[in-house]
């Protein structure tokens, strides 16, 4: 689908230094790459292992994801095979695991634009044992060390959408409108759930009963929660 190619450029842009907090960034560009999943990994892990100075990791995906017969999720890559998809999809699952010694100790946030992205969410429970549990209540005085957060496209039983005519998917449409709005004169923060929050709205409006509304999930947050730190810039012409 043309739109997925047209997302990943309007989020490599909605993701730069010019319209977030980031200011020294790395990035790893894989998309579309026909490479197999054992290189992709690989290759996340060079980057990761290089990058040694990077505390928050913000990773994108646009394209299809779906099931496995045993329900295991994964996403497609560009040499997913049909009737193979076991062992040339990316599941992230294995993802997550041989990746963790690098996740641990970030700030992580990841962008799933694809079909039942909810159900991804469950791959990217943290186990805090020994690391520090969350104490309920507990206020935090400053930006949190580590924690993870899961923007999904939709939630666990929903199909995302690429409408029809649309230059952008749904969900990423949605988040370039919200970050391109210009209307208050002035450029302004948003966090992640303030970002999820406004998509929805502009989904809604846009879309009515056709709306695939998108979630924020915060599935680490031994040291807080942050999908509650302003990490983009609205309003930037």
């Amino acid at each position: 689908n043309p739109a997925f190619a047209r997302s990943a450029n309007a989020a490599r842009e909605l993701f730069s230094p010019a319209r977030t907090v980031f200011r020294d960034v790395a990035v790893l560009d894989l998309f579309d790459k026909d490479i197999g999943t054992a290189a992709i990994v690989d290759a996340i892990d060079e980057f990761l292992s290089r990058e040694t100075d990077l505390n928050d990791l913000l990773v994108y995906y646009c394209g299809h994801g779906s099931f496995l017969k045993d329900r295991t999720y994964f996403l497609t890559l560009h040499g997913t095979r049909l009737g193979r998809e076991s062992t040339t999809g990316l599941k992230l699952r294995d993802l997550r695991h041989d990746l963790e010694h690098h996740l641990v100790d970030k700030r992580l946030y990841v962008v799933l634009d694809c079909c039942f992205s909810g159900e991804a969410v469950k791959e990217f429970q943290f186990d805090a044992t020994g690391a520090g549990r969350l104490v309920e209540g507990q206020v935090y005085d400053a930006m949190p060390a580590t924690g993870w957060a899961v923007l999904t496209a939709s939630s666990a039983s929903m199909p995302a959408i690429a409408p029809k005519g649309e230059d952008l998917t749904m969900f990423t449409g949605a988040i370039t409108s919200v970050l391109s709005d210009t209307s208050d004169g002035n450029p302004s923060r948003l966090t992640l759930s303030d970002l999820i929050a406004e998509a929805n709205q502009v989904i809604r409006r846009k879309h009515g009963l056709k709306a695939v509304t998108p979630q924020c999930h915060v599935p680490r947050q031994d040291s807080g929660d942050v999908s509650r730190i302003p990490l983009f810039v609205r309003g930037i012409p």
